[in-house]
């Protein structure tokens, strides 16, 4: 038994070993079969619990993407309802406002990010972070 398990270190020891597989591997606690059962049902237990974790963020990926695309509309719907009100009668989202919309539109969604970045900062007055202003400044929108 006792070259089997120098065997077994050296085998560990010419692969890839970090502080997890020394932890796990040092020792006899694996040349006894009920050890070696425990173990298993700890990985099981181990697996679930990604599972479960995996499970988590692909709810909040899915609830993130549903928030953004909802907000994504109402930004659009703002772009069309400014183009209604301030673009000639002869356009219209029938048959197009031209760049105008994609102006507006874009212009919504760099006032949102300032207005977000702005909120995350609250009242730090600090040059090295960039505050909304900055960013509308970057990307030529106008209050």
């Amino acid at each position: 038994m006792t070259d089997m398990r120098i065997q077994h270190y050296n085998r560990l020891e010419n692969g890839p070993m970090d502080e997890i597989d020394a932890a796990v591997w040092s020792g006899d606690i694996f040349f006894v079969r009920e050890n070696i059962a425990a173990f298993r049902d700890m990985m099981a237990r181990w697996e679930r619990g990604l599972k479960e974790a995996e499970d988590v963020i692909t709810k909040m990926e899915k609830e993130n993407e549903k928030r953004m695309t909802k907000r994504i509309e109402q930004l659009k719907h703002q772009a069309s309802l400014w183009c209604d009100m301030n673009i000639p009668e002869k356009f219209s989202e029938e048959n197009g406002y031209g760049s105008t919309w994609e102006d507006k539109f874009a212009e919504l969604i760099v006032k949102e990010c300032a207005e977000y970045v702005d909120t995350l900062l609250g009242d730090v007055d600090n040059p090295h972070y960039p505050d909304g202003e900055m960013i509308k400044e970057h990307f030529g929108v106008k209050e």
